[in-house]
């Protein structure tokens, strides 16, 4: 790139870095071709609001992240963040399996907008968030070890799985039986 900085023009790489700890992050690097200094880099991704109906009817508000005009359901201002997925119905057995052996947590849910139409997972990150900021409020806690960990939630698990539970790794949700 020829990047203009400090009134000239310099020779620069772009280098782009995605990273998921300490916080999700796509950082862009500028770095002068002749020093290999860093002239300049941003994170392009935004927290932001988001809003969605739950699954009865009610309007909620929540945090998302913005990343190039696409929003996810990730929420980087509470521990080291609060993130919701979709399982796509897998089955519930496979599905604890698959997170507790590889950290599997199902389909990110992404919108074109700050607006969710998943009531199952505005529900679950809403609630999510609410939890967090009830203990974190109420006794001084950060996260559910007092170290910021991440709260992971997945819905959709299994096939009309009438349950939720903690399944040592992270928050799942079944869709009933109707």
């Amino acid at each position: 790139y020829i990047y203009p900085h400090d009134g000239k023009y310099d020779l620069a790489y772009l280098v782009r870095l995605s990273t998921s700890e300490p916080e999700p992050g796509y950082w862009h690097y500028f770095i002068d071709a002749n020093s290999g200094k860093i002239i300049e880099s941003f994170n392009a991704i935004h927290e932001a609001a988001g809003t969605g109906i739950g699954v009865s009817g009610d309007e909620k508000s929540f945090e998302v992240t913005e990343q190039n005009g696409r929003f996810y359901l990730a929420d980087e201002t509470r521990g080291k963040g609060i993130n919701t997925f979709d399982a796509e119905n897998l089955n519930e057995t496979l599905f604890t399996l698959l997170s507790q052996l590889i950290g599997y947590t199902g389909k990110e849910i992404v919108s074109g907008t700050s607006v969710f139409k998943e009531p199952a997972a505005v529900d679950a990150h809403a609630n999510a968030q609410a939890v967090y900021d009830y203990y974190s409020q109420t006794f001084g806690r950060n996260s559910f070890d007092q170290n910021g960990a991440r709260i992971t939630s997945t819905v959709h698990v299994g096939k009309q799985w009438n349950n939720a539970a903690w399944n040592g790794v992270q928050l799942v949700y079944g869709d009933g039986d109707g």
